[in-house]
């Protein structure tokens, strides 16, 4: 997951014409949160269940594999994206888990606020960007605030059109993601939860943007 997040970090550079990584989770994602577009796809079956436990990427099977070279069917998905409007999309797919709590099965990773090492880096974990999978109101980031968080050191970090250089203080160390103690985790003991779809804070959006 790490190495994937980096790549896509990496994709957003004018340079990238490559993109390596873990594609289950690249296509899970876009089949949750875009689920118009593979409704009738007779490359995809869904196959509905109710198990909480089971991933999620069970659920899609391919029935064959697509031909490479397929120009065709690289065209009609574009304008199919391009015929989507924010009614088409799936903001939420996690919602039923949410509510069920599931989360709190894995505490210990899904508070976590840290670095998440690869071979070749790391990318930074931090829940408070994700409350609302969470089950708790979406907060501006400056509302969040919490002892234990690493900082963006911005410095140090900086970006270009072939060039994407993130910087934490203190300096992330393999022993930080070893060590999950509950020092490691964000306090949630004042966040509040969702309720009556009120999963935001007004001033949310306009902070993030």
């Amino acid at each position: 997951m790490a190495h994937l997040m980096m790549e896509m970090i990496r994709a957003s550079l004018a340079v990238t014409n490559q993109f390596v990584g873990n594609f289950t989770l690249l296509q899970v994602r876009a089949y949750e949160h875009f689920q118009k577009l593979f409704k009738d796809n007779p490359f995809l079956k869904i196959i509905p269940f109710d198990d909480p436990e089971e991933p999620k990427a069970k659920r899609y099977h391919f029935n064959n594999h697509p031909k490479p070279g397929n120009d065709l069917r690289l065209t009609d998905l574009r304008l199919a994206l391009d015929a989507m409007n924010t009614k088409d999309v799936v903001f939420d797919p996690y919602k039923e888990a949410r509510e069920n709590r599931q989360y709190l099965r894995s505490h210990n990773v899904a508070f976590y606020n840290g670095p998440l090492f690869h071979p070749k880096g790391y990318v930074m974990a931090d829940p408070r960007r994700v409350m609302r999978k969470l089950g708790y109101k979406q907060l501006p980031y400056y509302m969040t605030s919490s002892t234990e968080k690493y900082q963006l050191d911005l410095f140090v970090s900086m970006a270009s059109s072939t060039r994407l250089r993130v910087e934490y203080d203190p300096s992330p160390e393999p022993t930080h993601w070893r060590d999950r103690e509950l020092r490691r985790l964000v306090d949630a003991t004042n966040w509040e939860l969702v309720n009556n779809g009120d999963e935001a804070e007004p001033t949310y959006i306009a902070n993030y943007l």
